[in-house]
């Protein structure tokens, strides 16, 4: 069950012992949905033979910016940050040609891209390369999207990095973008270490935690404030966004690796929120490392901290670990589908298909908490679902690699298209 970015030695050497496979046929078919009693959606492929696609935000024009990682070193974990567009001029929800190379150069293995305005803002966790970079494209979204300021972090003997990003206008000041990111616990079930940034601000931020940064843009010079702490008692936020309409800020955490078996969630992962009235007038404490929710039980261990929304501990024997990002369902959707959350799990590190039992796609009404199963864990072909994107009418799910491995050189990304079921 070990997340990305938890026991990274770990996870090398398990990646060097796996040979590359051939991209699986099952990987480019739409994954079949759960089979929920009147389900009303169908998912379809958008687009496939991608470099481990995450995070993705939708241009003006309807097309996509989706951030991949180019396996210029042989895998994800060494690889070159690039940004693709991806068109779909017809409306067919298929996209049309080979991706458009927007951005190239960039620190690699990314895991999310938000966007405000022509800046793009961009998350890369190679090691000793992590860094939040910020990127400036012209009027027509066609590209190139030139680098324009950074943040970086020294995250030297951490188990966790920074892997999450939102953004929005202040609402204080419309010509702000606050600029949201985490950082990781510093150990498995530990907290209370700290990260030195530099780049565009110099700094020392806690660990298990939300930060925001001012970000101004004057047309000629991106400029980056001092961080403000928004949260604490976060072991590793991966995904996090703003409900469009109550403002709210709503994050998936990570629950805490086993300790004998490492492979085995000890605690579980968690749907939190900060009302929007409370983002910012104080450090909200959601009670990592001293109150959790066993895995194998649903029990409340310890006190302090908000509790979660929800707890995600198995359902039915389905099993859901390591969240890594949300979207909010659009308002066009069914009822009962139209008023919540989506949330992708990336599972086992480097297993896809019905080997990867804990890897579904969740969603969570925000109205009544009923959670349905959207992809099950025992699809075939699906392999990591890390990066969420809601439209006005569908909503976008990119799948890191399936039937390969995260060490292989051949892309082996999709992603995912989920629309209403006509008729």
């Amino acid at each position: 069950m070990v997340r990305i970015g938890a026991y990274a030695a770990l996870l090398l050497l398990v990646l060097s012992l796996l040979a590359p496979q051939s991209l699986a046929s099952a990987a480019q078919q739409p994954p079949i949905l759960a089979h929920e009693p009147g389900l009303p959606l169908v998912a379809t492929t958008f687009a496939t033979g991608l470099n481990f696609p995450t995070g993705m935000v939708e241009l003006p024009d309807g097309s996509l910016i989706v951030g991949t990682s180019n396996p210029t070193g042989g895998s994800f974990f060494s690889s070159t940050g690039e940004l693709v567009r991806v068109v779909d001029l017809d409306g067919d929800g298929i996209a049309d040609g080979e991706p458009q190379v927007v951005a190239t150069g960039l620190a690699g293995a990314v895991t999310a891209v938000a966007m405000q305005g022509n800046l793009v803002f961009v998350t890369s966790v190679e090691s000793r390369k992590e860094r939040i970079q910020i990127l400036r494209g012209g009027g027509d979204w066609l590209g190139p999207y030139d680098q324009v300021n950074e943040l970086i972090f020294s995250f030297a003997g951490f188990a966790h990095q920074s892997y999450g990003l939102a953004t929005r206008i202040s609402p204080d000041d419309p010509d702000v973008i606050e600029l949201y990111f985490n950082i990781g616990a510093r150990g498995n079930d530990t907290g209370g270490g700290a990260v030195q940034v530099g780049g565009a601000v110099s700094a020392r931020l806690m660990d298990s935690s939300i930060h925001m940064v001012p970000v101004t843009d004057d047309g000629e010079h991106v400029e980056i404030a001092e961080p403000v702490q928004i949260a604490t008692g976060l072991r590793n936020a991966m995904g996090f966004g703003f409900h469009p309409e109550s403002g709210d800020l709503w994050i998936t955490d990570n629950g805490i690796d086993g300790f004998e078996d490492v492979w085995s969630a000890y605690s579980a992962d968690e749907l939190n929120v900060i009302p929007a009235e409370q983002i910012g007038q104080s450090v909200f404490d959601f009670g990592f490392p001293h109150s959790y929710t066993l895995y194998s039980t649903g029990e409340v261990i310890g006190s302090g901290g908000a509790q979660p929304v929800v707890a995600f501990v198995p359902q039915g024997g389905n099993e859901s670990e390591g969240a890594a990002s949300l979207a909010f369902t659009p308002a066009s959707f069914p009822d009962g589908f139209n008023s919540g959350v989506f949330v992708g799990f990336h599972g086992q590190y480097d297993l896809s298909g019905s080997e990867n039992e804990e890897n579904p796609l969740l969603h969570i009404d925000l109205k009544t908490l009923e959670v349905t199963t959207i992809v099950s864990v025992d699809a075939p072909g699906i392999g990591h679902l890390d990066g969420l994107l809601s439209t006005n009418d569908a909503v976008y799910v990119a799948d890191l690699c399936a039937g390969s491995s995260l060490a292989s050189a051949d892309p082996c990304g999709t992603i995912f298209r989920i629309v209403p079921a006509r008729g």
